[in-house]
């Protein structure tokens, strides 16, 4: 009989099925335990790799900025004369005069013309585009609207050396130059008239004892017209 009950609890399918279930209950739990950390383990590995490029792009755009203030410090501290780029000359064009061996920058819309005597290229006109001119009885041609520029050909000799016009000038005034600064060259200006329009020229003190000589001529007085500065800056770029 005591062998039977024994037998019976062995064999009990109840026991049996319930012990499988207790299995079964604990496999569960450790799997949904151990996907529960792999997820979490995924989810901060995620949320890492956001955070560090959220910050490598922060970095990223600071430098941008710092540079690009960098670049504007610079072109602000350049002087004209540096040959920087500079935005003053933007809408300009250059041009480039083998036969006077220089170059300088124009407002596109201004006309340039090379004047030429003996077959010989002597100085280069540079016309505004609103110019209107007019010949004079006495010789010459006097602009009665716009602004006209020459350059002429690089000379030799002193930048104050003013006897050939002294001597022409003799019964008609004298002249009064003044100091002016073009980029980093010292130079002189002076204006007078001739036999027709007043003029006012710049002369430049260039290496080799030479000097480079320019006119402005326009409508009304020269050093107060709005196209004087242009002059000037247009100077500046053939000094570069």
């Amino acid at each position: 009989m005591e062998q039977n009950k024994t037998s019976d609890r062995v064999n009990n399918p109840v026991e049996q099925l319930a012990k499988k279930g207790n299995k079964s209950a604990n496999s569960t739990t450790w799997v949904i335990l151990i996907s529960s950390v792999v997820l979490l383990l995924v989810v901060l590995s995620v949320l890492t790799y956001i955070f560090i490029n959220r910050e490598k792009d922060l970095n990223k755009k600071i430098e941008d900025l710092q540079s690009q203030a960098q670049r504007v410090n610079s072109e602000q501290d350049s002087p004209l004369s540096s040959g920087s780029a500079n935005d003053e000359y933007k809408d300009w064009k250059e041009y480039k005069s083998s036969e006077l061996g220089i170059s300088f920058k124009h407002p596109k819309e201004w006309t340039v013309k090379p004047i030429s005597y003996d077959g010989q290229i002597q100085s280069i006109e540079v016309s505004s585009s609103d110019v209107q001119t007019q010949e004079i009885e006495i010789g010459g041609t006097d602009v009665i609207r716009g602004s006209v520029v020459n350059i002429y050909k690089p000379e030799s000799g002193d930048i104050n050396s003013f006897s050939g016009l002294q001597e022409t000038l003799r019964e008609n005034g004298t002249i009064s130059p003044k100091s002016v600064t073009i980029g980093e060259y010292s130079g002189i200006e002076y204006s007078y008239a001739y036999e027709g329009p007043e003029q006012t020229y710049i002369r430049i003190g260039l290496a080799n004892s030479q000097f480079l000589e320019s006119s402005f001529m326009s409508e009304g007085n020269e050093s107060t017209h709005p196209s004087f500065t242009i002059y000037k800056k247009l100077l500046a770029s053939l000094l570069q």
